[in-house]
């Protein structure tokens, strides 16, 4: 145990687990130890006020740093250790061959005497098939203007993301993604 981790209030500790991703035997998951209060389910809204305190409040994320996480995955226990701004990587070989579809996991702040500080998140294997995936589809399908700051800030401060402007072509463009993947797409997006 470190001793940044022994002087850590593990009552106001959140560990947030981003959606994992593999295929049948290698696996990997990131996520991110941080001070807070646990996370309640998301509200959108379309004031801009609450957009704005909203997006003001990603600035003032306090990470933890240096604490220990664990994984356990059927019979294997994997460690990994956050690093200055809290956040982890666990990647692993599963001994087992794992079937395909979502997995449901559990990433614990390894201290002892401590397991109910614990995330949750979910791992993506998928099936023996052809996919074709698309990561952060902020940028692939809706408008950010992510080339000009102030229209980029003006978007994000103002705008609820249930009511950004798509591009005009993204029906298609998904369609021609269906015809070349063999009918099969899909899209994974993580979000803080």
């Amino acid at each position: 145990m470190s001793s940044s981790q022994s002087a850590v209030d593990f009552n106001n500790v959140v560990i947030k687990v981003f959606n994992g991703y593999g295929h049948q035997h290698s696996l990997i998951v990131y996520g991110q130890v941080k001070r807070g209060q646990k996370k309640k389910e998301r509200a959108y809204s379309f004031n801009i006020f609450r957009n704005i305190f909203s997006i003001a409040k990603l600035y003032f994320i306090k990470p933890v740093p240096s604490v220990n996480v664990r994984l356990q995955w059927d019979q294997q226990i994997i460690f990994a250790t956050a690093d200055a701004d809290g956040f982890f990587k666990l990647e692993w070989s599963s001994v087992e061959s794992t079937p395909g579809g979502w997995r449901p996991i559990r990433v614990y702040l390894d201290h002892p005497g401590n397991e109910t500080t614990f995330g949750e998140g979910k791992i993506f294997v998928p099936h023996i098939t052809q996919y074709g995936f698309i990561s952060d589809i902020d940028d692939t399908v809706l408008v950010s203007h992510s080339g000009s700051t102030g229209k980029k800030l003006t978007t994000l401060l103002t705008t609820d993301p249930l009511k950004r402007k798509t591009f005009s072509d993204v029906v298609h463009f998904y369609q021609l993604i269906e015809v070349h993947n063999v009918g099969k797409c899909t899209s994974i997006s993580c979000c803080l």
